[in-house]
């Protein structure tokens, strides 16, 4: 397949550099290691093939939400990165950075990234990735379907057994209600390819349980115009291109 220049071929659906589901490496590397076996990373964590024209020239945004996991972080930027260059795809990873000890609210460090990296050039596809997730298999493609999709539909702490059927994610039931209500039913990577090693850890003590957390979600569609990314308030305190992500520290102000 050619692309509309004539000189550079359109990169393939499934590209032949894919590995399959593999043996997931949890190994802690240091940047500068992690950046020697990934050469072709720009810094800030881009990277665009050099032999083909992404599908539709699509840019994927990675969005990882984070505090304090230091060494979690550098297993996931060790696995995700050799993964996302098989796919052949034009991605960057952006990495928002919760500061304070107030209890951590990945939803709202995932609407901020949003909100951020929509102010750059090109985005089109967002993915929103925990920092203890890793891929096993690459055919778990996170080029963007046409509609929001579940990518991790099992993982190993559970035995690989599929979730219930309105399952979204571990704390994302509140969002899926809003999917359903605003697009129709999300879909779901089938369970041999969406696979996940989750990286063993006890609870953060500023991630605490919220009990409330179904009650939320049943309520979810009543909230949905007026708690959201619709009022997301927050200061970037600082930024930087790191060799290996785009850093972003936030504040996210008091807790409601």
């Amino acid at each position: 397949m050619i692309s509309a220049t004539g000189s550079v071929p359109v990169c393939e659906a499934k590209p032949s550099t894919l590995m399959g589901r593999r043996n997931i490496s949890q190994e802690i590397k240091s940047d500068k290691e992690i950046v020697a076996e990934n050469p072709h990373v720009e810094h800030g964590g881009s990277y665009r093939p050099k032999h083909c024209v992404q599908r539709g020239r699509m840019k994927v945004a990675v969005l990882v939400a984070y505090r304090s996991r230091t060494e979690h972080l550098q297993i996931l930027l060790n696995n995700l990165h050799p993964f996302l260059q098989r796919q052949q795809l034009d991605y960057t990873i952006f990495v928002a950075e919760q500061s304070g000890n107030a209890t951590f609210n990945r939803g709202k460090l995932f609407n901020t990234g949003f909100q951020e990296v929509n102010k750059l050039s090109g985005y089109s596809c967002f993915v929103f990735h925990d920092v203890d997730l890793l891929p096993e298999n690459d055919h778990n493609s996170y080029f963007c379907p046409t509609i929001p999709t579940l990518l991790a539909s099992v993982m190993d702490k559970n035995q690989y057994k599929p979730f219930y059927d309105t399952y979204f994610g571990s704390e994302d039931d509140d969002l899926g209600e809003r999917v359903r209500t605003k697009l129709g039913k999300p879909g779901r990577v089938p369970f041999d390819i969406g696979q996940y090693t989750m990286i063993k850890h006890g609870r953060d003590s500023g991630n605490p349980f919220n009990p409330k957390g179904q009650e939320l979600a049943k309520n979810a569609t009543q909230r949905m115009e007026t708690d959201g990314l619709s009022n997301v308030h927050y200061t970037i305190l600082q930024s930087e291109l790191r060799p290996l992500y785009t850093w972003m520290l936030v504040d996210l102000g008091a807790p409601p």
